[in-house]
């Protein structure tokens, strides 16, 4: 059976759970995603083939790069040019104010997402709500903006380029941008080029997937679930002590330079075992992988 990291780019237009629930179909196996992508935009998805939809919580926490394209002078119901013009007003701020808006930003702080987002609220995503034109009252949360750069200004188009941790949305940002600015702002495009690790450049369109999967190729496209979590530290063991794992049993590990509180993978040579995390004697189990009988696969 297929399992792995699928690094896919992303179309514009379509729906992020939509296209695993593809790949899942065509590969024969089940499917997730770690991060949705809005049906505007584009770029980098992990799509994650079966076991691998285990590892999806701790895909989903990486910090991300993003270019986008806003359009100042006009606000809209959704943040995108996908929704209905709210506002309008003249745009009358030049390079200088738009860079010194940019350094602005840069850091933690408070960011409420938007009405219309993948959040959910009592079971539901928030856009099931805005569209029926329910009001929620949506916290604010933190995030940091690690960079944001100004590309390109030629007004009313602003061209930006941002590193940010996991949960910050651009199109809110981009209305931060926006208010700071005095005349509204929305996104008219986006682009996800890099999540930790992983850029955009190594990923594959989504029709190409699928092409690969008729071929038969399909195990070409996947990244094996040790490489996905590979920005962990790694303990490697041999195949009598994963299996200890597998089972339950806890042995002595050598953690070397692993400090406390430290979340770890436990590898064979061929494959993810475990996460575990290092306590201030031993370490305690966060998630196991395998079955005792599979550690050989």
């Amino acid at each position: 059976m297929i399992e792995g990291l699928i690094l896919m780019d992303k179309p514009a237009g379509r729906s992020t759970a939509h296209l695993a629930r593809s790949v899942g179909k065509a590969l024969r196996t089940k499917t997730g995603h770690a991060g949705t992508l809005d049906p505007l935009a584009t770029g980098l998805v992990f799509v994650l083939a079966g076991n691998a939809t285990k590892i999806t919580p701790w895909m989903m926490g990486l910090d991300k790069e993003y270019s986008a394209v806003l359009r100042l002078g006009q606000r809209t119901d959704t943040a995108d040019s996908d929704g209905n013009i709210i506002e309008e007003h003249p745009v009358d701020v030049n390079c200088k104010i738009i860079e010194q808006i940019a350094l602005s930003l840069v850091g933690r702080r408070m960011q409420r997402p938007p009405a219309f987002s993948a959040l959910k609220h009592k079971g539901k995503p928030l856009y099931d709500y805005a569209r029926k034109g329910v009001e929620i009252e949506i916290q604010e949360r933190e995030v940091e903006i690690y960079e944001l750069e100004i590309n390109g200004f030629d007004a009313p188009y602003l061209e930006i380029k941002s590193r940010v941790s996991s949960g910050t949305y651009i199109r809110s940002l981009a209305e931060e941008i926006g208010q700071k600015a005095g005349c509204g702002a929305h996104i008219t495009e986006l682009r996800r080029t890099k999540i930790g690790l992983f850029d955009v450049a190594d990923a594959l369109l989504y029709e190409d997937i699928l092409r690969n999967i008729e071929c038969g190729k399909a195990s070409d496209l996947v990244h094996p679930m040790k490489r996905a979590l590979s920005f962990l530290p790694e303990v490697l063991v041999d195949m009598t002590t994963a299996r200890e794992i597998a089972s339950g049993k806890k042995p002595e590990l050598e953690l070397g330079t692993i400090t406390e509180s430290s979340i770890f993978r436990l590898d064979t040579e061929n494959s993810l075992v475990a996460l575990l995390e290092k306590t201030c004697d031993s370490y305690k189990f966060i998630r196991v992988f395998r079955r005792p009988e599979e550690i050989e696969n």
